[in-house]
């Protein structure tokens, strides 16, 4: 039977000056190196290959699709994503009311998941490019406008608009 004797002034197992006894053999000195709780290196590996894992799960998601600026061009199909707001912020539809007089519904949940076909592209002064997209289906948005810019880049990160 394996006892751990520690001083009055240490209350835990990591004193550099605690003893250990084994039946027989007098008190022998152990230092913390020598004296390791069983149960926190376990947690201590576990934690560890958890960490690892999410780590590789992290750096392989961020390879899984990155498209350049250069690779759109005239033609290529996207297709509208979920906005993070209630409106989209980065495809300029237009205002309600503007939608409401050509005799269209205001409807953003039918626009999700249209595919659309890029029309043109024009780089702005400030560096952002802007692109003109229309429906693949030749259908009109919210059945009152058949095309509208957007603002490529900022779409693309924000998921606004994918490449298919």
């Amino acid at each position: 039977m394996t006892k751990v004797i520690l001083h009055d002034f240490c209350n835990n197992y990591f004193c550099n000056y605690c003893y250990i006894y084994f039946p027989g053999i007098s008190f022998i000195q152990i230092s913390t190196k020598e004296f390791i709780n069983p149960k926190y290196t376990v947690m201590k590996q576990l934690f560890f290959a958890v960490l690892l894992m999410a780590a590789t799960i992290n750096v392989n998601s961020q390879d899984a699709e990155y498209i350049t600026l250069q690779d759109i061009k005239v033609g290529d199909v996207l297709e509208i994503g979920r906005p993070d707001a209630p409106r989209y912020k980065h495809i300029d539809f237009p205002r309600p009311n503007f939608i409401i007089k050509k005799g269209g519904i205001v409807n953003y949940k039918k626009v999700e998941g249209n595919k659309v076909v890029v029309t043109s592209l024009k780089k702005n002064k400030d560096g952002t490019l802007k692109v003109m997209i229309k429906r693949a289906d030749g259908g009109r948005f919210f059945n009152s406008h058949t095309i509208v810019s957007a603002d490529l880049e900022n779409a693309l990160e924000s998921g606004e608009l994918r490449v298919l």
